[in-house]
């Protein structure tokens, strides 16, 4: 999901979902479980905001059900293109697409007994107003499920000062663009702003030695690095030296990497 004044750094459609897979991979089974904690189930109506390519929300709509209703939400017609195609492979039909800035997304008030998103908040420059408008998708008792990161605990051990600097660039973009790339933290708070006051927050962090989701945000970084350079973050000769440095890491099941804290956080209307 973009922010205000400035283009989404990574990549969408079909170039940019195995990324999008590799992060179900890596945070998805947490999400799953605590959604289902929630109440989520047969004949509920869900919603999935900033859907990407939709790997949340064909969960949520094998989950509900043909009596139940989910939908996808996302700013981008490059992913809601891959996320309805997957959705009519698989047969779907109680999961439907918009496209729609979560700021104003044109679904209806007062309808849904669950609304979600996974780091979308993260990307935009007024997390409160986004908050607010998935407040007002709510039935009375319905919940608010916002999961979001904060890519300065990305770290490895034994340290590499490279792998660092890394992850010290993308929070330099995020703060370039005018978002918060460590807003998970602080997202009860958002909440609060936003009106909904009794939250309650878990913390997750994998930390992997070996496997492809241990590569996450080595690619994440690699998709932003374009946008790095016209940023001025970074040069060419940087970039190769970060890349072969995480490229070892990846390799060396010795060292661990923590992934980025996921901060879930949710309260009922």
């Amino acid at each position: 999901m973009p922010s205000d004044n400035h283009e989404y750094v990574l990549v969408t459609g079909d170039a940019g979902a195995a990324r999008l897979a590799l992060l179900h991979d890596t945070y998805g089974t947490n999400t799953e479980s605590l959604l289902r904690e929630l109440g989520l189930t047969a004949g509920m109506r869900a919603a999935d905001l900033g859907c990407g390519t939709g790997t949340v929300s064909r969960w949520m709509a094998s989950i509900v059900g043909p009596s139940g209703e989910v939908v996808g939400a996302d700013v981008s017609a490059d992913q809601l293109e891959v996320a309805a195609r997957e959705a009519a492979r698989l047969g779907l039909p109680q999961l439907r697409h918009v496209q729609a800035s979560v700021y104003d997304t044109g679904l209806p008030r007062d309808h849904f007994d669950l609304v979600y998103c996974r780091f979308l908040l993260c990307h935009v420059g007024d997390p409160a107003a986004g908050v607010r408008e998935m407040r007002s998708m709510l039935r009375p008792g319905g919940v608010l499920l916002c999961e979001d990161v904060d890519v300065g605990s990305v770290e490895c051990d034994p340290p590499s000062p490279r792998y660092d600097r890394m992850r010290d660039i993308m929070l330099a973009l995020g703060r370039f663009r005018g978002v918060d790339y460590c807003l998970g933290p602080r997202l009860h708070r958002v909440f609060r702003e936003a009106g909904l006051a009794n939250t309650q927050v878990r913390i997750d962090q994998p930390v992997l030695s070996r496997g492809e989701p241990k590569r996450f945000w080595e690619y994440t970084f690699l998709e932003a690095a374009p946008a790095m350079l016209r940023a001025g973050l970074t040069d060419e000769s940087e970039l190769r030296e970060l890349a072969a440095e995480m490229a070892r890491v990846a390799k060396d099941e010795s060292v661990m990497v923590a992934q980025a804290k996921k901060v879930q956080v949710w309260a009922r209307r």
